[in-house]
């Protein structure tokens, strides 16, 4: 007893105890707890022995304390532990002890009811998550939306050909949102608004790209291009 005031082991008990009923659920906290007590009783064995000088005497002493035990569990007394083992190491003599005690293997059985519920959980729930998957459009066929779409300017020699028309272009969107190709789908008629609108959208326009997964990927879209003069205001009429 001596020896347990001198190592602190009342405090020692005393968290110990808290850590077990706050994780009372995981079997390691049970394992761990089990050893410090079983090391702390042969720490102060050893003291106890060391003291008197004889380990038979002290075994001897230990087994009638065991006869009459009415102390409650957190008492230090010199009880604590397996008395069997406790006896027979401070005696060197052989112990034969199973293999797997209670608690390891209820702390397998909880461990295998847990894999299972986990394992079972998955089961049903794989299903679900592939179907709700399946119901998910594929974000591939969304096109692009221009960010800056200004209108080119009029060639010169449009205007005064009075030239007009709309002219539709195939345009390659990147994933950084500008245009690396654009091209005449559609012709407007004149060559010359054709070729104004593809250098225009290529070099001016910028885009929002499609995206897939929540990733930009490279797109192609088509857009129209309309080329219409301004019509020259109509003068006041005479009343």
């Amino acid at each position: 007893e001596l020896a347990h005031i001198r190592r602190f082991d009342t405090i020692t008990n005393i968290a110990l105890v808290a850590v077990e009923t706050i994780l009372f659920y995981h079997p390691a906290v049970w394992w761990v707890s089990r050893q410090v007590r079983t090391y702390r009783e042969h720490c102060c064995d050893d003291f106890a022995v060391t003291a008197c000088g004889d380990a038979a005497l002290y075994v001897e002493a230990l087994t009638t304390l065991e006869t009459g035990r009415m102390t409650a569990r957190l008492a230090l007394a010199a009880n604590g532990g397996k008395l069997k083992d406790r006896a027979a190491r401070l005696l060197n003599a052989p112990v034969d002890s199973p293999r797997f005690s209670l608690s390891t293997v209820t702390g397998l059985m909880l461990l295998s009811l847990v894999a299972g519920s986990v394992a079972v959980a998955q089961t049903h729930t794989q299903p679900r998550t592939q179907k709700s998957q399946a119901k998910v459009p594929a974000t591939t066929d969304l096109r692009p939306v221009t960010e800056t779409r200004s209108l080119p300017p009029y060639p010169k020699e449009s205007l005064k050909l009075h030239e007009e028309g709309t002219v539709t272009l195939s345009v390659t969107v990147g994933t950084d949102g500008a245009v690396s190709q654009a091209s005449v789908f559609k012709p407007s008629g004149h060559q010359r608004l054709d070729v104004a609108a593809a250098d225009y959208v290529k070099s001016h326009w910028r885009w929002y790209p499609a995206t897939k997964a929540g990733k930009p990927v490279k797109q192609t879209t088509r857009v129209a291009v309309h080329f219409k003069m301004k019509q020259a205001p109509k003068p006041p009429t005479k009343l």
